[in-house]
């Protein structure tokens, strides 16, 4: 499964319930967050525009946390919570690719 490519950014736009918010890019509207705007729906609109680099973000994190433990034969990498840190890590991935683990 591939999503639209960021960067995405919030937008006002005209909906049918009233002024609202939309997250897109160039070319695709993403999503849409009806009514009138208030800081609840401008912080949720926010928070969906920066998915793609929130992401990618991610994938980069796990690849040198992945890095680091192959470099140390294995074991554990900065703290013993990094294993946990790291599955955790991958399980949002998961979701949010519609992947498994």
């Amino acid at each position: 499964m591939s999503h639209t490519p960021g960067p995405w950014r919030v937008l006002p736009a005209e909906v049918t319930s009233g002024w609202g918010l939309c997250v897109g890019s160039d070319r695709v509207i993403v999503a849409q967050i009806k009514g009138p705007k208030n800081a609840e729906k401008t912080a949720n609109a926010c928070l969906v525009a920066a998915a793609p680099e929130l992401l990618e973000a991610l994938r980069g994190m796990l690849r040198e946390h992945d890095a680091i433990t192959i470099a140390a034969g294995g074991k554990p990498g900065v703290t013993d919570r990094w294993p946990e840190r790291a599955a955790a890590a991958r399980a949002v991935i998961a979701k949010a690719t519609g992947t498994q683990v």
